[in-house]
């Protein structure tokens, strides 16, 4: 089966005002998006689901947080690495279902609770990190991050919620 031809698919997963939406990450519009097209391009033919690679993500942005537990340059480095790939599939995780016109629930709420889960863990692990220098009070300072974090994500979320259960439609970036 031939490949999808770059432009066509482009038309289809990055449609006019995407990359200009503010829910648009900054590494999206500078690099991610032109990377993760060629990766999308290479899975829209597979039985891999949406929802699996936002699961590969998840696991990603955590583990950027975990990574930066690890001593020295390596931790680090690995933490970079690991958020770059949990950049990536939330960019292609979308794209893929676009393509494939597969949307759920469930794959809104896995792609929310990924940012959640790697925001949070990577504030930790800087938090752990600097502790770990002798910096204790960066600790706290990293849990308290991560918190507020949640915090302000969630609070987010609770104005899509309370849109819709009061009938409403949902809110643009207009």
């Amino acid at each position: 089966m031939a490949k999808v031809q770059l432009e066509e698919l482009r038309s289809v997963i990055h449609p006019t005002g995407k990359l200009d939406s503010r829910a648009e990450h900054w590494a999206g519009r500078l690099y991610m998006r032109s990377l993760s097209l060629r990766v999308t391009r290479h899975l829209v033919d597979t039985r891999i689901s949406p929802n699996q690679i936002t699961v590969i993500m998840v696991f990603a942005g955590m583990l950027s947080g975990v990574a930066l537990i690890l001593p020295g340059l390596g931790g680090a480095v690995l933490s970079v690495l690991f958020m770059q790939l949990y950049l990536l599939l939330d960019c292609v995780d979308g794209e893929v279902a676009r393509w494939r016109r597969q949307f759920s629930p469930l794959g809104v709420y896995l792609d929310r609770l990924g940012a959640y889960l790697a925001d949070a863990a990577v504030m930790v692990g800087m938090g752990i990190r600097a502790a770990q220098l002798g910096l204790n009070l960066y600790l706290v300072a990293g849990l308290a991050a991560a918190i507020g974090v949640l915090l302000l994500k969630s609070s987010s979320d609770l104005v899509h919620v309370a849109r819709s259960d009061s009938g409403m439609e949902k809110a643009t970036d207009a």
